[in-house]
């Protein structure tokens, strides 16, 4: 179920980047049929989501540039603070590449487990990046961010990603081609080494409604939970899983041959839940809070048509304020 739901996201994904392409091309001329712009490409907007995040605790006004990018932050840590780190493995389309990558290294027998010593400070290299860009957001007073947000450069920020990879340089192509060949070799690369994002979500599952437990009366040690975890965590030698690598996949549950022996479960109640009832509730609860939003009106940009119809054309020749 979580590979079904998982691939449903990646062609939404897809779905939304040609809608930006078809929105960006009708204002330059190319497109007969005008195309709405697809708001869920503010996901790809973090850090100005961030800002925002901040802005809108510090003042009490949510951003009406990018509401969606906003929602979608919120969503993604209100999940982490309830169902820990399962945004990144259930719905994340770059988590999704990441494995689809992986299963092919596997298939090609290429796949490597990297020494603890060069593990380790890799994996805190998301942390520091995460750091880089919390201190940033921090130190921006309110104006500064209502500045910012309202700049041209803002507005246009999902078209100028677009420009980014219609027009990328061969650094920038090396670059992608090195994330994707390595996750071909390393479980989840990118998310393992290099996502701030992922590695807020981590710190944030700490205090997560639910867990990982491993009944050690039942466990029979054969370790196949340790070798199907693409966090590489030490199941058999824990009664609960409280790593922030763990990313919920459940892949632990799915491969225990003894029934029983690893569950999902309540933090407090000590409840079980199914992990087709943790995928539902996960997804479920993520996407009633997109609509929760849009009933609310904090979905739609306020950017006008007449705006984009004079921006877009000119979107390379806005800078960073």
């Amino acid at each position: 179920m979580r590979r079904h739901i998982q691939y449903l996201f990646l062609a939404f994904n897809v779905y939304i980047g040609v809608r930006l392409y078809l929105f960006y091309s009708y204002f330059l001329g190319r497109g007969s049929a005008y195309v709405s712009r697809p708001p869920s490409t503010e996901a790809y907007l973090p850090i100005a989501a961030l800002m925002s995040l901040k802005y809108w605790l510090v003042t009490g006004v949510f951003d009406q540039v990018h509401p969606a990018g906003l929602t979608i932050l919120v969503a993604a840590f209100l999940t982490a603070l309830l169902w820990r780190r399962g945004f990144c493995s259930w719905i994340c389309p770059i988590g999704t590449i990441s494995e689809i990558a992986h299963r092919a290294g596997q298939r090609l027998g290429v796949t490597v487990r990297p020494p603890r010593f060069v593990d380790i400070p890799l994996r805190s290299l998301k942390y520091v990046l995460m750091a880089v860009f919390l201190l940033a957001v921090i130190g921006m007073d309110a104006p500064s961010i209502r500045a910012f947000v309202n700049s041209p450069f803002n507005k246009l920020a999902d078209i100028k990603m677009l420009l980014f990879f219609l027009h990328l340089s061969t650094f920038s192509m090396l670059v992608l081609a090195n994330l994707i060949i390595w996750s071909f070799f390393i479980k989840n690369f990118w998310c393992r080494y290099l996502c701030p994002y992922g590695a807020a979500l981590g710190i944030l599952s700490k205090v997560g409604m639910v867990k990982i437990a491993r009944d050690e009366n039942n466990c029979i040690d054969c370790k196949k939970c340790e070798k199907i975890c693409p966090a590489y965590i030490d199941i058999t030698k824990v009664k609960t899983v409280t790593s922030l690598e763990c990313i919920d996949c459940l892949d632990c549950i799915r491969v225990c041959p003894v029934e029983n022996t690893l569950e999902v479960k309540t933090a407090r109640l000590n409840k079980v839940v199914g992990p087709r009832a943790y995928g539902l509730i996960l997804v479920g609860g993520f996407m009633f809070l997109i609509l929760l939003a849009q009933i609310t009106g904090h979905w739609n940009t306020n950017i006008s048509l007449a705006e984009y119809r004079q921006m877009v054309p000119n979107a390379a020749r806005y800078g960073h304020p």
